[in-house]
């Protein structure tokens, strides 16, 4: 059998950098004013970390929003030009209603690299904030993707990263009723379409988040100078943060959603701007239908499920760590105790039971002299490991090893 060389792993491996010191005093901030509003608040620390997450993410694609494929939506009380993230007007959604209009994502391929580095960098935040810098927290190479050292115990975890937002709250800039002509005389138009906006650059653009009533609360996020201007958004979010309330006010939305995803209410309004929510119910009549025919779009659909919950993740995943876990642990060479896991922003929230309990609790050996199905007949020294050393969030640790408990548990992390 093939084994990795551990040390040569570590020694080829890096530190989690951001790529400018203004992003990076994003996130400082954004995890501080977290972790101040857990202990203030008294509301748990994960969820706090996880909205967080959310929040830097979405930064990361805010920088990026160009003129293009803007939503006109009229009101009686205000006229916004919106810049959804998920497929549906979502000043509509928080009505119940359903209005297409194909979203914003960042391509799969730069979402993945956004919310790993994120991720390793919120890691690497928490262990010298919270933990006095006990872990050192390392971007490995292939075919792993994460390695957490304790020096201290002498233990390594390795890690599988599988990680993707609950949401990203729409972009919003105030405009007035646009006219059209229809049979030679000039009207106002009522309805939602999509709108260029010719005047980005230099207009106040706002973050779009809501209240109890489910109307619009704008904040106002900052302008983009120019098509170069990739750090506006970095700078008016620290703004943001500057304000006591903000995250008070960007926590409660974004838990609102948190449980209507996971079940803990009903699955309306504010759900609607959730990744991988799926199709609307009730389907408008107006609703279109995928470019094949076969069936109807959807507003999020499961290739952005959320955390750890995207199915063919977790199938990846699990064989990852089995063949990590196979190749490091069993006959370890090295002197590092080696724990195994996946590590996400949130846990598999809808397909734990299906996918990740049947074997939650696996432990496994190689068997090399082929003595048959009893544990009796092996030699009473083989070692016996765990499939998954954790199945690590920051909203939930299911661990089967008492070092991933102590020190990867956020949401039971004493601040």
């Amino acid at each position: 059998m093939s084994m990795l060389d551990i040390e040569s792993i570590l020694s080829d491996g890096s530190h989690f950098e951001i790529g400018s010191a203004r992003q990076r005093q994003l996130i400082d901030k954004c995890l501080e004013t977290a972790c101040k509003y857990a202990e203030s608040s008294d509301i748990d620390f994960g969820q706090c970390l996880a909205a967080a997450f959310d929040l830097i993410v979405s930064v990361c694609y805010y920088n990026l929003v160009a003129h293009k494929g803007w939503l006109y939506s009229p009101d009686d009380r205000e006229t916004l030009f919106l810049y959804p993230y998920t497929n549906t007007c979502p000043r509509n959604a928080l009505q119940n209603k359903f209005i297409y209009h194909p979203c914003h994502k960042p391509r799969s391929g730069a979402i993945g690299f956004v919310t790993f580095q994120c991720l390793g960098y919120c890691l690497t935040w928490y262990s010298q904030t919270v933990l006095s810098g006990r872990l050192e927290v390392l971007k490995a190479r292939e075919p792993i993707d994460i390695a957490i050292l304790d020096r201290t115990e002498n233990i390594c975890l390795l890690g599988e990263v599988k990680a993707s937002p609950l949401v990203t709250f729409p972009l919003a800039v105030r405009g007035d009723i646009q006219l059209e002509e229809v049979d030679g005389e000039t009207q106002t138009i009522q309805d939602c379409r999509e709108w260029p906006l010719a005047k980005l650059y230099n207009t106040e653009i706002n973050l779009m988040l809501f209240n109890d009533r489910w109307k619009p609360v704008l904040l106002p996020l900052g302008r983009k100078k120019n098509a170069k201007d990739t750090a506006w958004a970095f700078e008016g979010t620290i703004g943001l943060l500057e304000n006591d309330t903000f995250f008070d006010r960007y926590f409660w939305c974004w838990f609102d959603i948190f449980e209507r995803y996971s079940g803990q209410q009903v699955k309306e309004r504010s759900y609607w701007l959730a990744n991988a929510c799926g199709a609307p119910s009730p389907r408008p009549d107006t609703w279109p239908k995928r470019g094949d025919a076969t069936g109807y779009k959807t507003i999020s659909d499961s290739k952005t499920s959320v955390g750890m919950d995207r199915t063919d993740d977790l199938k990846k995943a699990t064989y990852q760590v089995l063949k990590i876990g196979a190749e490091t642990k069993f006959n370890n060479a090295s002197s590092w105790n080696v724990k195994t896991g996946i590590i996400s922003n949130l846990p598999a929230i809808r397909h734990y039971q299906e996918y990740l309990q049947p074997i939650r609790d696996v432990i496994w050996t190689i068997d090399t002299q082929n003595c048959g199905g009893q544990a009796g007949d092996l030699d009473p020294d083989t070692p016996l490991y765990n499939l998954y050393d954790g199945l690590i969030s920051f909203i939930e640790c299911n661990s089967r090893d008492r070092w991933v408990s102590q020190f990867l548990n956020f949401s039971k992390k004493k601040l």
